[in-house]
C-alpha cells in the first residue's frame, strides 16, 4: 500500500513539473510566514512580543522548516546532490512544526478559529497539515 504513495514522492522528486508548484509554493509560504512573525511584533524591540536576538533563528519555525526542505529540494534538484543530514534535519522539522500545528489547530479550534471560514487560520492550517505529507519526500524510494 505505501509503495504508490512512495512511488509517488520519488517522481515528486525528480519531475520538475511537479516539483517546482510546490517549491514555489513553499517559497511563498515562507516569506509570508516570516512577514507574519514581523508583523507581529517579534522582531520589533519595542514589542511585548521581542524575544531576544539571540532566538531570532528559532521563532519563524514554520517558515524555517521550508527554507530548508526548499534548500534541500533545490540542492537535490539543480545541483544533483543529495545530504542525508540536511535531508534528515529538513524531514524532522517538516514533520514535527507540520504535526504539531496542527495538533494545536485541532485541540484548540475556538481559540485559533480553526473552523471560521475565510480567516488566515484557514491557509495556516491547511498549509501546516500539508507539510508532514511534505516532508515524506526525503523518504526514499
Amino acid at each position: 500500500m505505501a509503495g504508490w504513495f512512495l512511488g509517488l514522492m520519488a517522481r515528486i522528486r525528480t519531475d520538475w513539473r511537479l516539483l517546482g508548484p510546490l517549491l514555489a509554493g513553499g517559497w511563498a509560504g515562507m516569506v509570508g510566514g516570516w512577514y507574519y512573525y514581523f508583523d507581529v511584533g517579534q522582531f520589533d524591540p519595542s514589542s511585548a512580543y521581542f524575544r531576544a536576538y539571540a532566538w531570532w533563528p528559532f521563532i519563524p519555525d514554520s517558515p524555517n522548516a521550508v527554507l530548508l526542505c526548499v534548500i534541500a529540494l533545490g540542492a537535490y534538484t539543480f545541483c544533483g546532490k543529495r545530504s542525508r543530514l540536511f535531508d534528515g534535519i529538513a524531514f524532522t522539522a517538516m514533520l514535527c512544526v507540520g504535526l504539531w500545528t496542527t495538533f494545536l489547530f485541532l485541540a484548540y479550534p475556538e481559540q485559533l478559529g480553526t473552523f471560521h471560514w475565510g480567516g488566515t487560520n484557514n491557509l495556516l492550517f491547511f498549509s501546516h497539515m500539508g507539510m508532514p505529507l511534505e516532508a515524506m519526500l526525503f523518504v526514499p524510494a
